[in-house]
């Protein structure tokens, strides 16, 4: 018996942990993760900076101030949304040239998928 019970339920019969079997329970849960990755991305959208350092010497570099990173970033890469769309399109094509549990669960796996924050910065 375990020893980490009421003691006024000790002899409870039917109780929870007597019970040589409990039946598994669905409960709705909330699956969260971040990821990143480091990758390239293109812009036109900036300005040359002219600045001088501490010697008194004049240099220019750029001013990604006004830059949307993210918008850059997507306009050249997949999000994981997107990719794991792409997965859930392919496996329901392979899934009706040959019908399997598998694809069915990675199907059934790329559903409901949302971003809760996305973000985007030069490193």
């Amino acid at each position: 018996m375990n020893d980490n019970i009421p003691v006024s339920a000790w002899n409870a019969s039917g109780a929870p942990w007597d019970d040589p079997h409990i039946e598994p329970v669905e409960e709705e849960v909330e699956y969260s993760c971040v990821l990143y990755r480091t990758t390239n991305a293109t812009t036109e959208n900036y300005e040359y900076d002219v600045e001088v350092d501490e010697d008194g010497i004049p240099y220019s570099g750029r001013c990604y101030d006004d830059t949307d990173w993210l918008k850059e970033y997507k306009s050249e890469h997949r999000t994981p949304l997107q990719l794991i769309e792409l997965l859930r399109k392919t496996a329901e094509k392979l899934n009706k040239e040959k019908p399997s549990n598998f694809w069915k669960e990675i199907i059934s796996e790329c559903q409901s998928w949302e971003i809760g924050d996305e973000e985007c910065h030069m490193m």
